[in-house]
């Protein structure tokens, strides 16, 4: 009896593994039949702001005025079967700028920090362009510090500071460099309300508000990643 369940067991453990492995193989197709029958719902959209690098890349001649668009980075979400989704976009500097000589040291920061926030709908017109229509909210501010010291006991400083919201319509054109690649630009109709503080060493604060209601021609490019 010992002899033949010995003589068995191998086939029992032989059995056994194919069996376990037929579980396994089962397995992984029903995991990708799961993936199958659960199509993506949403494309994501990273971009960041190309003038610069395409200007490197192709050489372009010309004027190389900066682009009037503070918005660098962008991020976009959108469904798949409606094409309506969320946007966003975001841009930052920090510049300081040193100027000396026998007499003064002059000495300029400059921060500015811009954000919107907006709901979009991208289209597809063809195989290779999309476009896009939208309503943003914005935030934007701007500091400019100037301090100036001379070579007597003292100094004198100045500081600017703009402070403004908004709200407007974006559009967008883009095109498929590849199945994940855009190339793209926008063209925004923003309502914008500032508010202007300048004050200084030995000076009284002085506030000016203002309204911007302009319309900006696409120059940016983005360049843009699918996920």
């Amino acid at each position: 009896m010992v002899r033949r369940f010995c003589l068995l067991l191998p086939f029992l453990l032989i059995n056994f593994l194919l069996a376990a492995q037929d579980e396994e193989v089962v397995q992984d197709e029903e995991a990708v039949q799961d993936e199958v029958a659960a199509p993506r719902r949403a494309n994501h959209y990273i971009g960041v702001q190309a003038n610069q690098l395409l200007r490197q890349i192709f050489n372009f001649g010309g004027s190389t005025s900066p682009v009037n668009n503070p918005y660098l980075l962008t991020y976009a979400v959108n469904s798949v079967n409606t094409g309506w989704g969320f946007n966003a976009g975001f841009g930052y500097t920090h510049q300081e700028v040193r100027n000396e000589d026998p007499f003064n040291t002059v000495q300029t920061t400059i921060d500015d920090f811009f954000i919107r926030l907006g709901v979009e709908r991208k289209v597809m017109i063809g195989e290779k362009w999309m476009t896009s229509y939208g309503l943003d909210i914005l935030r934007e501010s701007e500091k400019n510090v100037t301090e100036i010291a001379d070579s007597q006991p003292g100094g004198f400083e100045t500081e600017t500071r703009n402070r403004g919201n908004g709200i407007g319509l974006r559009f967008t054109l883009n095109y498929f460099i590849s199945e994940k690649v855009l190339l793209g630009t926008e063209a925004t109709y923003y309502h914008k309300w500032i508010n202007e503080t300048r004050s200084g060493t030995n000076m009284s604060d002085d506030t000016e508000k203002s309204k911007d209601f302009t319309f900006r021609v696409p120059v940016a490019l983005f360049l843009m990643l699918k996920l």
